[in-house]
């Protein structure tokens, strides 16, 4: 049985709650009726109701007289409130009292626009909607609003709750447009700004005092003086910086003396400006003196900067000495290294006693790229906080690379690899299209800045620029060679046969590795495309072209007039030795074209060079000219070939030739080196990207 309500209740109306407009619009009238108290008359007797007219009349413009018999003190609020109501009256029937905003003060049409084009940015967490009052959250997320956008009534930033379509939304605080677009806010360091809320300020403390101030004299504990290893009062001196406070409070829990750390002198003596730096880098690195809790360090200066000298000068010093008490740093260091160069690194290595390392150092650092594979996942394993990375190209194909080498010296100061491609890569790649919009360029630009950033703390770059005072110069040449009768017959065969047009289209699947190399050899010499192999071990697309063949190919019958790499090669050899006599290296990525120009070059003093094996710290500054037959995908393969001359003891001009087919697959290997050296540079180098792209149109052009 229903209760029903009790006899005093009956025809009794509770006094209701004042109700914005916006949510119960009311008559004219009574409209008109809330905004009487802002003028001076009093209402009429009887509580009558006062039409718009008689409103706009009792608010109309005061006249002369009346400002001269009103009180001096009352006549600047009688004013404003004059203004405000007839603000309020006029715009009566506008979109203001249907605002989802009620505290939003009235705006003109421009202010409408200009809000339309603002962008904000919020930190939320996030689950599926539901009803439950105990939400189960389940992932964080950024949420942009563009324009004058709400949600149920209520302003962004203003409620903690948001929904939207299948989700749910919970607002943590805002995010500034700067920190968005560098990507600051996705670092676990940056701190955000909350939404309104207002922080105290904290107690002054006390001043700071150094932690071996009481020991401010040169004896340890048992009264022993300690004094630097060599001399800091020499002339040539080259002293390391000593630990910031910081640094002192954390590590020199025994209250050792601070003391001068000084590289030994017959190393210091042959150490340039920029090795001096280097090694003061890496020792600020390796000490933890740079960031907190990270003891890593990458060192990518260009080939021929003399990394190894500076990674020596280094391991040395502190294998011999410290800042605290003089007491070594290190006491064990491995070093890993290619087998190729490494030989007596073995023996020396074998003879280590099993125990705990002190610091680790990756030469060619560059073969860590990828963080799955066994040597990457070992050395990551090792529990040694101190590790260096040395190489010429950080970066030789994607960021992803330089994600891996930073996760390897220094563990999670990039988050994971998920995030790093979502935050940093994606945008990057995406700003340097170009078909790339100005909000992508934008962010793009931004996230490389900040990625540059980051990676300064810990990555010490130079360019061979600095040591351009100590070299001879260098030119470089971009040959474009016309391909022969042969070799445009051959070539147009093979783009229109069934295998190659399989690579081309996605319903069938096609040895896409296998055409690449047929079309690379064909640009080098159609005597290539023979192959040693039987029919039954060769690929599909092998053994169709092998019968595309014309019947004057014949196998290792290297003619130079079916070439028209070779032709430039044999004339430029005969120039060189008829008139100079310089030693040249001759560099190519395929051993079977080596020994076609083995042939060729007989009678002339030329190197023979894998790119393969050019990159690993090979000495060639006997020669004065390289000739790279022909390109590599990575443009540090090619890089690094040419390093081999052009490198410090070089007394001679260098000259180097590139040699590309015109109108072949090489123009387009040489595109992708352009577009990888311009991401490499946009972020470890910070240089403009707009230098170092193609336009849609050249693109055009180019295909």
């Amino acid at each position: 049985m229903r209760r029903s309500s009790a006899p005093s209740q009956l025809n009794k109306r509770r006094a209701p709650f004042f109700s914005p407009p916006y949510k119960n619009p009311a008559p004219a009238s009574k409209r008109q009726c809330a905004i009487l108290p802002l003028t001076d008359e009093p209402l009429n007797e009887g509580n009558q109701k006062r039409s718009s007219s008689e409103l706009l009349t009792l608010i109309k413009t005061p006249t002369v007289a009346d400002k001269e018999n009103e009180p001096q003190n009352t006549s600047l609020k009688r004013i404003n409130k004059v203004e405000c109501t007839r603000e309020i009256i006029n715009n009566k029937f506008s979109n203001t009292f249907s605002s989802p905003i009620p505290h939003q003060s009235v705006l003109r049409k421009e202010d409408h626009s200009d809000e339309e084009n603002v962008t904000r940015y919020f930190s939320v967490v996030w689950c599926k909607l539901s009803k439950k009052k105990h939400k189960n959250w389940e992932g964080d997320a950024v949420l942009i609003v563009k324009g004058r956008s709400d949600m149920e009534g209520k302003e962004i930033g203003k409620t903690s709750s948001i929904k939207l379509k299948d989700l749910e939304s919970l607002i943590q605080n805002e995010i500034s447009s700067e920190n968005y677009l560098s990507g600051k806010c996705f670092q676990n360091s940056i701190e955000e700004t909350p939404v309104e809320t207002t922080v105290p300020l904290p107690p002054k403390s006390k001043p700071f005092r150094l932690p071996c101030a009481k020991n401010s004299s040169n004896q340890d504990k048992l009264g022993k003086i300690v004094k630097p290893l060599y001399n800091p009062c020499d002339v040539n001196a080259f002293i390391l910086p000593k630990p910031p406070a910081h640094h002192q409070w954390s590590c020199n829990v025994e209250s050792l003396p601070v003391v001068d750390v000084v590289v030994d002198p017959q190393i210091a003596h042959h150490l340039r400006p920029h090795q001096k730096a280097g090694v003061i880098f890496l020792y600020e690195s390796a000490m933890g003196y740079r960031i907190k809790d990270h003891k890593g360090a990458i060192l990518a200066d260009e080939m021929g900067l003399g990394k190894t000298l500076q990674c020596i000068a280094l391991i040395w010093t502190l294998l011999k000495q410290g800042p605290y008490g003089g007491r070594p740093v290190l006491k064990r260091v491995i070093i890993v290294t290619p087998s190729s160069l490494v030989s007596n690194w073995v023996r020396s290595i074998d003879k280590v006693e099993r125990g705990k390392f002190d610091l680790i150092l990756c030469d060619e650092g560059h073969r860590l790229k990828n963080c799955q594979i066994k040597t990457t996942s070992t050395l990551m394993s090792l529990e040694i906080k101190r590790r260096i990375i040395v190489t010429g190209t950080p970066i030789q194909n994607d960021l992803q690379e330089l994600y891996s080498l930073i996760e390897f010296v220094n563990p999670g100061i990039l988050g994971s690899s998920a995030m790093f491609r979502k935050v940093y890569e994606e945008p990057i790649l995406k700003s340097q299209q170009p078909s790339a919009t100005k909000e992508e360029k934008d962010i793009g630009e931004s996230r490389a800045l900040e990625l540059n950033r980051l990676a300064c703390q810990f990555t010490l770059r130079r360019t061979q620029e600095i040591i351009n005072k100590y070299l001879p110069p260098k030119t470089e040449f971009v040959v474009f060679c016309q391909p022969s009768g042969s070799q445009i017959k051959l070539y147009n065969a093979i783009v229109g046969s069934r295998g190659l047009k399989k690579c081309l289209t996605n319903t069938e699947v096609g040895d896409h590795l296998s055409a690449i190399c047929v079309l690379r050899k064909l640009c080098n010499h159609p005597a290539l495309l023979h192959s040693s192999e039987t029919k039954e071990n060769q690929s599909e697309i092998r053994n169709e072209i092998a019968g595309l063949i014309p019947n004057e190919i014949l196998p290792n019958n290297y003619l130079e007039e079916d070439s028209g790499k070779l032709a430039v090669v044999s004339c430029l050899l005969w120039s060189l030795f008829e008139t100079k006599k310089e030693r040249i290296v001759i560099v190519s990525n395929f051993t079977t074209t080596l020994d076609m120009l083995e042939n060729l070059c007989k009678r002339y003093m030329v190197f023979l060079l894998s790119s393969k094996a050019g990159g690993v710290g090979l000495n060639l500054i006997g020669a004065s000219r390289i000739l790279l037959f022909d390109i590599d995908w990575n443009p540090a393969t090619d890089l690094q070939a040419m390093s081999r001359v052009w490198r410090d003891g070089q007394t001679k001009s260098v000259y180097i030739y590139r040699l590309i087919l015109a109108g072949s697959i090489e123009e387009k290997m040489f595109q992708r080196q352009v577009c990888k050296q311009g991401i490499s540079g946009s972020v470890v180098d910070a240089r403009s990207s707009v230098k170092v792209q193609f336009s849609l149109e050249d693109l055009k052009i180019a295909s």
